[in-house]
């Protein structure tokens, strides 16, 4: 049950009702495992291109593309209203309006576009396929299981929307998820688990020292520029060093 609600809360795959706001608080320590599973899936379509010997680079857009697509693009939605609202705004009440408007400003689109590129090219840094497989599946583990640490450490800044219907994880679900995300990277890395855990550490506190100084508190989409910004760097860093 509480694998099937962080699935349906993480993803668009087809796993019965949309869970409730109090099931999903309740998995979240299973975030980081959902993030695996997407990681897996994106680099099996990489190597299924690479397989049918298409052009290295395109195989690796569609990967990404189909990580996008299994996420509803939830995280970059979270960016960009993110980017709007943190650059743009004069002051905290400004800037949440911003990022409660639908509508994606020139912050949102450099940040999407820039993210989205430096995936690509960190990936492209993989000098073996399997290696690229390894990378995606560490980059979505940390990126979730950051996520839960910013819903534990800030508290939200409205009262209302998604991060304060959420609520905030107990310190066993942030214990556990970020054990199993601490897991899964030595079990893919191993000597090199310490230097991505710092890699993600430094990212998700410099956006949530952002995001506390500009809002006073987090929300849906800080969550979503979180996890986007520490699995942007995460790719980054060891596509650089595989």
């Amino acid at each position: 049950m509480g694998i099937r609600n962080a699935i349906g809360f993480l993803t668009i795959l087809p796993v019965g009702a949309i869970p409730s706001a109090k099931t999903v608080v309740a998995g979240c320590w299973l975030w980081p495992l959902i993030g695996a599973i997407l990681g897996l899936i994106s680099g099996i379509v990489f190597i299924a291109g690479s397989r049918f010997e298409i052009y290295p680079p395109i195989a690796l857009l569609l990967a990404l593309i189909v990580l996008i697509v299994l996420t509803g693009a939830m995280h970059e939605d979270g960016l960009a209203d993110a980017a709007d609202g943190l650059l743009g705004g004069r002051d905290p009440e400004s800037r949440l309006s911003i990022m409660k408007d639908s509508c994606v400003g020139t912050f949102g689109v450099i940040a999407l576009t820039l993210t989205l590129l430096a995936r690509w090219q960190g990936l492209s840094g993989a000098q073996v396929p399997t290696n690229v497989v390894f990378v995606l599946i560490v980059a979505c583990t940390l990126s979730r299981a950051a996520m839960l640490v910013c819903m534990f450490a800030i508290r939200p800044a409205r009262d209302t929307g998604l991060s304060a219907a959420l609520g905030r994880p107990s310190v066993f679900a942030v214990a556990a998820g970020c054990a199993i995300a601490i897991m899964i990277t030595w079990w893919f890395l191993g000597g090199n688990t310490l230097p991505v855990l710092f890699v993600a550490g430094l990212v998700g506190l410099s956006v949530s020292l952002l995001v506390y100084f500009r809002i006073r508190g987090q929300t849906g989409d800080t969550l979503g520029a979180t996890q986007q910004c520490v699995e942007t760097a995460c790719i980054v860093y060891l596509g650089l060093i595989y």
